[in-house]
């Protein structure tokens, strides 16, 4: 299963929300996708900038997961801009990270800081967040079409993510075949 981060780092979540968050994993499991997280995301309570920061590193440079998915956006990430050392990132393996909002603020300075420093920037993706998520299995009102249209792009970019991955990992393993074929020679 590809491995997605969740990540809490702008405003937190409301009580009455919590339900819909859960669903809203539940749909990404459904999807084949095995969601990492720390109990962190149903923090009731706005945490303090580092907390969040350090969420978001260690997001950032977990090697087992392969995208980062933010639980909603709101406020905050402004606060993280001067807790963050950019280059640890930007030399790291690329991860798209898939939100918008609060999150934007995020998307342009690592784009900034990329271009200063001219390595590539972190992958940003406009996607609709987890919290939103949850409204695509409301039963209560028929699904709009634009939630549907969202539901089934996100759905699209996500067999294309699995694709991807799968491709590079088949790549990795003829390599070694041929690194192990050559060393027997």
């Amino acid at each position: 299963l590809m491995k997605i981060s969740l990540i809490s780092i702008s405003s937190p979540i409301k009580e009455e929300q919590l339900p819909m968050l859960k669903s809203a994993i539940a749909y990404l499991e459904s999807l084949g996708l095995k969601p990492v997280y720390s109990d962190d995301i149903f923090n009731l309570n706005k945490r303090p900038v580092l907390e969040r920061a350090a969420e978001l590193r260690s997001a950032y440079l977990d090697t087992e997961t392969s995208l980062i998915l933010s639980v909603r956006g709101g406020a905050g990430c402004i606060e993280l801009l001067d807790n963050l050392n950019y280059q640890e990132f930007l030399v790291s393996k690329p991860k798209p990270i898939l939100a918008y909002s609060d999150l934007t603020t995020l998307a342009l300075a690592f784009n900034r800081k990329a271009g200063d420093l001219n390595l590539e920037p972190i992958p940003f993706y406009h996607s609709p967040m987890l919290f939103e998520m949850a409204s695509w299995f409301d039963n209560s009102e028929k699904l709009s079409e634009l939630n549907r249209l969202n539901k089934s792009i996100f759905e699209l970019f996500i067999n294309l993510i699995k694709t991807e991955s799968s491709l590079e990992d088949e790549k990795i393993a003829v390599a070694e075949k041929l690194s192990s074929a050559r060393s027997e020679e």
